[in-house]
C-alpha cells in the first residue's frame, strides 16, 4: 500500500478504539457515504446479510483497486503478448520469454500506470448488494461449507476483493454462472472437485518471469494472456472458488528459510482445517502440508524450511508495530505495514517462541526488533517482537531448523541486534559465532 494510505488507515484504526468502526468507515467514504448507507438500509430487516454488509464496509478502508477503463489502457500490450504466444503455439521456450521481455521493455514499462481508487470512496451500492446476495446463495448451495461458522463465511467466501490493485467487476458472477452447484454433492472428495475445476483452466500457466511486472487487473485479462505469476493465479482461484461458496484464501511465505525468494499459494478451509494447494495445475497439487512441514525432504521438490506463513485477509488485524502510534512508519519493514494479513504458521508446522536478550546498545526510540532470515543477497525480516525494558524480546511462532538473525530497522536500514543462531528441530537455539583465524 502507498504510504499515504498507510497513514490514513493508521489514523482511522487508532480512532476506532474510541468510535464505532462502521461510523469511521462511513465518515471516510466522503461523498460515497450514501451508497454504503443504501446497502445497510437494504438489509435492515435481514440480520445475517446486514452483519455481512457491516463486515465489508468496516474493513473496506485501505483497500484499493482499478476499474475497466484502466484495463483498456493496457489492451494494446496484451494483444501483442497474445500474438507472440500464439506464434509459439502457447509454449514457453526461451525465445518466447525473450520476445515477451523485449516488448515489455520497449513499450510496456512506458505505459501510464493509473492511480488506484479507494474502495470505500468508489464502491457502488448495487455492486456490493450483488456481491453479498450471490455469496449467500453460493454458500448455502455448497455442501462442504454451508454449515461453516458465519465468521468463516465473512472471512473466506464473502469478500469481493482477494488482492489489491485489481478491478472489482462481474468476475465472480461469471464464475458462478459457469460452474454453479459444482460443490453440491458432499459424497465427493472436495479435493477431486477442485482438481476437476482447475484442470479446466490448466492452460493458465506461470509466466516464467517474462514481463513479470506486467499488471493483470481482472480475471478476463488473465484468461486472455494465459500467463501470470503465482500471485495472479492464486487471486484468480480465490475469485473462482469463493463464487461457488468455497471458503478460500491466499497463504504465503515472505522468504524461505533455506533458499532465496518466497511463494504464494491457495488454501481452502473445510471444517476449520486449512487445506493448501498449488495455484497452478500440476500432478501433485496438494503437496504443501507434506513439503512445508519443516521436517521432511521431498525427492522431487527438495528441502523447504519456512520461518513463517501468513494469510492475506480482507479484514484488518491490529497488532505489532503498525498499530503502535509511537513507531514511525519508516521504522517498520514493508511486510509489517500491511494490516491485511495474519499469522497461520501453526496450520503448517510446529512452531517455537524465541526469547532473546538483545545487545545493550539499543536506542531508546526503537520499540521493536525483527527476526530475519538470509535471502538471495541480504537479511529479510519475517517476524517482529516488542523490546522489553530489560532488553528481552520474544518472537512468537517461529519455524524450526532455520538460521535467524535479530535486527533493528530504522529508516529502511537493518542493523544486527544480536548474534545469528540456528533454531534447531527441537526448538533450541545454537548461537553461531565466527571463528577467529590466526595467520600462519
Amino acid at each position: 500500500m502507498k504510504q499515504t494510505t498507510v497513514y490514513i488507515l493508521l489514523l482511522l484504526l487508532t480512532a476506532c478504539q474510541s468510535k464505532d468502526r462502521l461510523d469511521m468507515a462511513l465518515e471516510y467514504a466522503g461523498d460515497n457515504r450514501k451508497e454504503l448507507e443504501k446497502v445497510l438500509e437494504h438489509y435492515r430487516g435481514d440480520e445475517m446479510k446486514y452483519r455481512a454488509a457491516r463486515f465489508l464496509i468496516e474493513n473496506m478502508v485501505g483497500h484499493t483497486g482499478h476499474d475497466s477503463t484502466d484495463v483498456r489502457k493496457f489492451q494494446p500490450f496484451y494483444d501483442r503478448h497474445v500474438a507472440i504466444s500464439k506464434k509459439y503455439n502457447w509454449e514457453r521456450p526461451a525465445e518466447w520469454q525473450q520476445e515477451i521481455d523485449s516488448i515489455w521493455k520497449e513499450s510496456g514499462q512506458s505505459l501510464f500506470f493509473p492511480k488506484s481508487r479507494k474502495d470505500v470512496q468508489t464502491m457502488r451500492a448495487d455492486r456490493l448488494i450483488q456481491e453479498i446476495d450471490r455469496s449467500f446463495k453460493a454458500w448455502q448451495e455448497n455442501a462442504y461449507t454451508r454449515n461453516a461458522p458465519f465468521e468463516d463465511f465473512c472471512r473466506y467466501i464473502l469478500p469481493y476483493r482477494y488482492a489489491e490493485g485489481v478491478c472489482i467487476d462481474n468476475s465472480r458472477d461469471v464464475f458462478y454462472q459457469r460452474h454453479a452447484h459444482l460443490f453440491s454433492d458432499a459424497g465427493k472428495d472436495f479435493r477431486q472437485v477442485i482438481d476437476s475445476l482447475h484442470e479446466r483452466s490448466s492452460d493458465l500457466m506461470h509466466n516464467n518471469w517474462a514481463a513479470a511486472s506486467m499488471p493483470i487487473y481482472n480475471a478476463a485479462t488473465f484468461e486472455y494472456v494465459k500467463r501470470g505469476s503465482c500471485d495472479d493465479k492464486a487471486w484468480y482461484n480465490c475469485l473462482q472458488l469463493s463464487a461457488l461458496g468455497m471458503a478460500t484464501a491466499i497463504d504465503f511465505v515472505p522468504e524461505w528459510g533455506n533458499r532465496s525468494g518466497g511463494h504464494s499459494w491457495n488454501c481452502v478451509i473445510v471444517n476449520g482445517e486449512t487445506h493448501p494447494f498449488e495455484p497452478f495445475w500440476d500432478a501433485d497439487r496438494w503437496k504443501y502440508k507434506r513439503i512445508y512441514n519443516n521436517e521432511g525432504f521431498d525427492l522431487l521438490w527438495g528441502r523447504f524450511r519456512l520461518p513463517k506463513v501468513y494469510r492475506h485477509t480482507f479484514e484488518y488485524h491490529l497488532d505489532g508495530p503498525f498499530a503502535d502510534p509511537e513507531v514511525d512508519r519508516l521504522d517498520i519493514p514493508p511486510l509489517f505495514r500491511n494490516p491485511f494479513m495474519k499469522d497461520v504458521s501453526e496450520a503448517y508446522f510446529q512452531t517455537a517462541d524465541v526469547k532473546l536478550s538483545l545487545r545493550k546498545s539499543i536506542p531508546e526510540d526503537i520499540k521493536y526488533a525483527y527476526l530475519c532470515v538470509f535471502g538471495a543477497k541480504q537479511w529479510v525480516p519475517v517476524q517482529w517482537g516488542k523490546i522489553q525494558r530489560d532488553g528481552n524480546v520474544v518472537f512468537k511462532g517461529m519455524g524450526k531448523d532455520i538460521v535467524y538473525l535479530p535486527m533493528l530497522y530504522q529508516n529502511g536500514n537493518l542493523t544486527p541486534a544480536g548474534s545469528a543462531f540456528l533454531l534447531d528441530k527441537h526448538g533450541k537455539q545454537q548461537i553461531l559465532e565466527p571463528h577467529k583465524e590466526t595467520a600462519p
